[in-house]
């Protein structure tokens, strides 16, 4: 194996850790909604595995989730080739995962900030967007008290 095959090896292995490590949820989504990478986030709020879910409709996997409101998101991100939010504040979850602080916490939902990310093949063409899905309760919880 070459020096070079080697680093780009390590490289990408590298980054699967990152992607899996995070306190992020991670997905990838093609252009017709169907899953392409879970990362450990989500197989922990969601209770689903990867190889559960890989290949499935979003929005059957998680049908809390309205399917056209996603679908323009994901078409927002891949024709504009740019970033689209949605945010707690707006709509406080996209992904009915309980609370990761069920018992300080006031929100009995996962409060959620979402990112629509354009991911760009090597031809240039967009055909997946990356979701992110951060977990804002803590933060919606401690704007609350400071508002009272």
């Amino acid at each position: 194996m070459s020096q070079q095959h080697t680093e780009d090896a390590m490289h990408i292995h590298r980054l699967s850790q990152l992607v899996q490590a995070l306190d992020l949820g991670i997905i990838i989504l093609d252009q017709n909604l169907h899953i392409q990478l879970w990362n450990s986030f989500m197989e922990t709020h969601s209770g689903l595995r990867a190889s559960q879910v890989k290949g499935q409709l979003l929005t059957e996997i998680c049908p809390e989730v309205p399917r056209e409101w996603l679908q323009r998101k994901v078409d927002s991100a891949i024709q504009l080739k740019a970033r689209a939010y949605s945010n707690w504040q707006q709509r406080p979850y996209v992904f009915h995962f309980t609370s990761s602080r069920p018992i300080t916490g006031q929100a009995p939902a996962m409060l959620q900030n979402i990112t629509f990310i354009p991911l760009s093949e090597l031809d240039k063409q967009v055909r997946q967007v990356c979701i992110l899905v951060q977990d804002v309760t803590e933060l919606a919880n401690q704007l609350h008290q400071a508002n009272e």
